[in-house]
């Protein structure tokens, strides 16, 4: 069972709204995370971060998170698709070229317009959110 997915994140605030307004994700739980557990479970001396988690309506859950107090260089250099690491999260939304207009004029990268693969039961599209949202890659999918 998969229980989340975490997002680093540069601001929290435009963070939950994006994944909110573009997903209707919900926050289920909004906490201040320091103290010892915390620390030995990092491995990071005095840290404090602040977890969100967000839920669609079948219990899938995201976890955003933004550190404070602890030194975060932004940097605008995307990575690739096929990196090791966090490869993409894939969302079922009712409508991909409406999402695709929204999510381009939030600042994501559009990879490719809403297509259909062969079979034609779903359209999809890939994306990249900016990295104040995690840099994540989106893999949209409207089932037809």
């Amino acid at each position: 069972m998969i229980r989340h997915t975490g997002i680093v994140v540069g601001d929290i605030e435009k963070s939950i709204d994006f994944y909110s307004e573009n997903f209707n994700l919900v926050v289920m739980k909004d906490m201040m995370e320091c103290g010892s557990y915390i620390d030995n479970m990092l491995g990071i001396k005095n840290v404090s971060v602040r977890t969100v988690k967000l839920a669609d309506t079948e219990g899938g859950l995201i976890e955003l998170l933004k550190f404070e107090d602890q030194p975060q260089v932004p940097n605008n250099s995307r990575w690739g698709l096929i990196d090791f690491g966090c490869s993409h999260m894939a969302f079922t939304v009712p409508d991909t070229e409406i999402l695709y207009t929204r999510l381009q004029e939030d600042g994501c990268i559009n990879i490719s317009r809403p297509q259909e693969p062969p079979g034609g039961k779903v359209k999809v599209f890939f994306s990249q959110t900016p990295k104040e949202f995690g840099g994540i890659f989106l893999e949209i999918v409207e089932e037809l």
